[in-house]
């Protein structure tokens, strides 16, 4: 359940209602330490909570955002700006450095000077999933898809194995040593026909 401010509850109900989207990214960076990214849909850098939330259009857009008392996995995308190079060379990097880290969104009504009411509130928290980039000559962007935390409750543990997990039991078997790879950068499967047709 979200709980909002008075001074909130007024913006809301509010004929025009404009509204900021922040979302906070926990990644690793090229070293694997601890890199946080902050955005937001404002169109400019707000500071809030003794931080630089970065706007211009770096958080383009959060879809799909549905609340449940039930554990559900539904996931949630956003599209980050490829223009920005941070952003960008870490969804270039390893899988490892963002997937199944923290995700947060909060959201803040703005009032009529531009100024956001009281204190942007959580209203989703979950992992970070996988990440894909598309370049166009018009549109180009990340898109980012999240699940909910509660997500990792309903997957059985075996899908969960990875290759530090498995050579614990099997030290001598190699078989996940490069799944997380292949998972972050899928290859194009060529048929039996297409390579004969090479030769």
């Amino acid at each position: 359940m979200i709980t909002v401010s008075s001074g909130q509850q007024t913006q809301f109900e509010a004929r025009h209602l404009r509204l900021v989207l922040f979302a906070q990214l926990e990644f690793l960076d090229g070293a694997f330490a601890p890199a946080t990214i902050r955005v937001s849909t404002w169109n400019h850098d707000i500071t809030w909570g003794g931080f630089t939330w970065q706007g211009l259009g770096n958080l383009v857009s959060i879809q799909d955002v549905k609340g449940s008392e039930a554990l559900e996995t539904n996931s949630v995308d956003m599209k980050l700006n490829v223009g920005n190079s941070t952003i960008l060379g870490l969804a270039l990097g390893e899988a490892e450095r963002y997937r199944g880290k923290a995700a947060i969104l909060y959201m803040c009504p703005v009032n009529d000077g531009g100024v956001l009411v009281d204190t942007p509130i959580t209203f989703w928290t979950g992992e970070m999933d996988s990440m894909a980039l598309t370049y166009g000559q018009e549109n180009s962007e990340i898109a980012l898809r999240c699940f909910p935390t509660s997500s990792r409750l309903s997957r059985p543990s075996g899908l969960r194995a990875n290759h530090e997990q498995h050579i614990q039991n099997y030290p001598t078997e190699l078989g996940f040593q490069y799944l997380a790879d292949l998972i972050a950068h899928p290859q194009v499967w060529l048929t039996k026909t297409f390579q004969a047709s090479l030769v």
